[in-house]
């Protein structure tokens, strides 16, 4: 997963990223890359049984969509 994020980001152009605290804590980046692909990527800090209870993955990384070249020339 470490290996596959930080390739992500070596060809990133724009990244969005947000934590949260208090009862489920972790963060979240939407990764927007040269070849013109948004990635999402998700990560819990730390287990609770809300998470175990519901099979949530503490880290997670997926690829969402490819964005056209219109909208990637705004970037």
């Amino acid at each position: 997963m470490k290996e596959n994020l930080k390739k992500i980001k070596e060809n990133s152009v724009l990244t969005l990223a947000s934590w949260w605290g208090l009862r489920f804590p972790g963060e979240a980046k939407i990764i927007i890359t040269k070849d013109k692909k948004i990635n999402k990527y998700k990560r819990y800090y730390k287990h609770t049984f809300f998470i175990d209870k519901n099979n949530i993955p503490l880290e997670s990384l997926n690829e969402e969509c490819v964005i056209k070249d219109r909208d990637y020339k705004k970037l």
